[in-house]
C-alpha cells in the first residue's frame, strides 16, 4: 500500500480484491492486488462463515474510533455464512510511542571476580594423611563438618567410598546411622576416604554374580528381606523372629553372638538358596 493511501484508510476491508475505506461496504475504494494474503495466516482472528466464500480481511487497529463499525458489519455478515471473517492487528497510526511499564520487573548488577587467585597446595599432601586420621572422628561426632562442595570425581565414587567406610568402621550400624541421618554434611568426609581393596573386589564380584546395578537387596543375621516388605511394620516384627530364634538357640547353651554366627553362617545360606532350587527347578 502507498503511504497516501495508507493514510487515507487506517481501517480498512479487503473483499474480493478490492479495497473498503467505509463501514457500510457499500463502495469500493480502488482494486488491490493481495492474491497471496488471502490464505488464512497462523496470527489471524476468525470468525467462520461459508467456507467457499470469499473472505473478508479487515485491516484495524482495535483502539481506532471506526473499529467498532467495521466490525460490527463485517462479523454480522460472517454470522448470516456469507463470508468468513478475518481479523489482523496494524499499529497505531501515530508516532507516540512511549515506553511500558511493567510492575514486579528489576535489573541486577552482578559482578564477577576476574583475578586469579593462587593458592599454596606445597602443604596438601602432608595434611591429607591429618585429614584421613581424623575424618572417623568427624563421622562419629554430634557436630559434623559444615558443607563442603564436592568435584564431579569425588561425586562419581563416593557411593562406593560411603559403603566401604561404614563396613571398615569399629560399629557399622552406628557409622550408617551417623552418615544417612545427615549425608550433606558428612558427604565431604566420606568423599575423601578411598574404599579398600578388599571391599572393591567383593563389591564387583557381588554386582557379577546376583545383585544387578540399580537393585538393592537387605539381610538381616544373613536371611534376605524381599524389597515389598522393606518398611518399618515389616521389619519390626522381623527383627522380633530373629529375637525369638536367638533366644531358642541361648536355651541350649549358645551366647547370643554365637548364635547371630550360626544364623548368618554361609553354609546356611547356601542350603536355604538350594532348597529354593529345588522347589522351583
Amino acid at each position: 500500500m502507498m503511504a497516501a493511501q495508507d493514510a487515507a484508510c487506517p481501517v480498512w476491508v479487503h473483499f474480493d480484491g478490492k479495497q473498503y475505506c467505509s463501514p457500510t461496504l457499500e463502495r469500493a475504494q480502488q482494486d488491490v492486488d493481495m492474491d497471496e494474503t488471502m490464505a488464512e495466516l497462523p496470527f489471524d482472528r476468525t470468525l467462520n462463515g461459508d467456507p467457499e466464500a470469499v473472505p473478508s480481511i479487515l485491516y484495524a487497529d482495535i483502539t481506532h474510533p471506526l473499529f467498532g463499525q467495521y466490525h460490527e458489519t463485517v462479523s454480522k455478515a460472517a454470522k448470516e455464512g456469507r463470508t468468513p471473517y478475518r481479523l489482523r492487528y496494524r499499529p497505531p497510526s501515530s508516532d507516540d510511542r512511549r515506553p511500558l511499564c511493567v510492575n514486579g520487573y528489576g535489573v541486577e548488577l552482578v559482578l564477577k571476580r576476574t583475578d586469579y587467585i593462587v593458592i599454596d597446595d606445597r602443604e596438601a599432601d602432608a595434611n591429607k594423611d591429618a585429614e584421613s586420621a581424623n575424618a572417623e572422628a568427624e563421622i562419629s561426632s554430634d557436630t559434623p563438618a559444615d558443607l563442603k562442595p564436592l568435584t564431579t570425581s569425588e561425586l562419581a565414587t563416593i557411593g562406593v567410598n560411603a559403603a566401604s567406610y561404614i563396613m571398615s568402621s569399629a560399629d557399622p550400624l552406628d557409622a550408617l546411622l551417623n552418615v544417612s541421618g545427615n549425608f550433606p554434611r558428612y558427604s565431604s568426609v566420606v568423599a575423601g576416604q578411598n574404599a579398600t581393596e578388599a571391599f572393591i573386589k567383593e563389591f564387583k564380584g557381588n554386582r557379577a554374580t546376583f545383585l544387578p546395578q540399580g537393585y538393592n537387596i537387605l539381610w538381616i543375621n544373613g536371611a534376605q528381606v524381599e524389597p515389598r516388605q522393606i518398611n518399618a511394620f515389616s521389619l519390626v516384627e522381623h527383627l522380633k523372629k530373629e529375637r525369638a530364634l536367638i533366644n531358642q538357640l541361648r536355651d541350649t547353651g549358645l551366647s547370643a553372638s554365637e548364635a547371630i554366627r550360626l544364623l548368618s553362617h554361609s553354609i546356611i545360606t547356601q542350603a536355604q538358596v538350594d532348597d529354593e532350587h529345588r522347589c522351583f527347578g
